[in-house]
């Protein structure tokens, strides 16, 4: 039987709106299985991640033993949380990004490094978010200079004022993408969770691999792809489900079974 690389972001898709994991999931996921590998990907932080699975009873007393892409694809790990690879900004690019941040009075900024967070410009939306997404972050002012950021989070009710920041940004330095219409996220070039689950199937040798994926956000898109099929949960944006070979209830029996079940169609038609 063909190894299957099962690859699911977080919230929207494997997480619901109020922070649970369908039942079905949490037993597959705890499970295992020789011809199956599970690989999250989400713009989360270790820390982040493992709060959400823990408050879904998984992983409690362990280390998370499935391999994760984070931080939408800065920082990888393999199974067991064995690290693998972290990518920052330039110096550079991330003074750039500081500077404009600081000119912003409506958007919350989240400055993402390898273990913390810190935030700047924190507002009433901001701080919903941030405890919705089970960041702990630090003030901003203890964020230095030379310390290596990998992720901007950026978050305002006002999807206009995200977009003209986005505007404002220099493409050719870093990447930027909507995991929701109120969260832009910007990563290093080059550097999504599409990259990340290349990364992981390199260490692993399931080159070769089925790839599955699914997602709801704008920044799920780079796994297509690297993907056979992608699936979206019925909950998507219709910009994210016209993308998805299977659009999938996840109220009903979850996210993975139907994922797993899926008989192989071909590469997704978006490659």
């Amino acid at each position: 039987m063909k190894q299957i690389v099962v690859c699911f972001d977080l919230d929207g898709t494997l997480v619901d709106q109020n922070g649970g994991i369908h039942p079905n999931d949490k037993t597959l996921l705890t499970a295992g299985s020789p011809s199956i590998m599970f690989i999250g990907c989400t713009g989360r932080s270790l820390e982040s991640t493992r709060k959400t699975l823990r408050k879904n009873g998984l992983f409690l007393e362990e280390k998370i033993p499935i391999p994760l892409v984070l931080l939408n694809g800065t920082l990888v790990y393999g199974k067991n949380e064995e690290f693998l690879d972290y990518t920052s900004f330039s110096q550079e690019t991330q003074g750039v990004l500081i500077e404009r941040a600081k000119n912003q009075k409506e958007i919350t900024f989240l400055f993402l490094t390898q273990e913390k967070t810190y935030v700047l410009g924190e507002n009433q939306f901001g701080r919903e978010l941030i405890k919705k997404y089970e960041f702990n972050p630090l003030p901003f002012d203890e964020l230095r200079s030379d310390t290596a950021v990998s992720k901007v989070m950026c978050i305002s009710q006002n999807a206009g004022i995200l977009n003209e920041f986005k505007i404002e940004n220099n493409k050719d330095a870093f990447e930027q993408e909507f995991s929701m219409p109120t969260i832009l996220e910007i990563t290093p070039f080059g550097r999504n969770k599409g990259e990340g689950i290349r990364q992981l199937l390199k260490e692993y040798s399931l080159e070769n691999a089925q790839v599955r994926a699914a997602g709801d956000g704008g920044n799920d898109l780079s796994m297509i792809p690297v993907a056979d099929v992608f699936f979206a949960p019925v909950s998507a944006p219709s910009d994210i489900k016209k993308f998805a070979a299977e659009v999938v209830d996840v109220r009903n029996s979850g996210l993975l079974s139907e994922m797993i079940k899926w008989q192989d169609q071909g590469k997704c038609e978006n490659n």
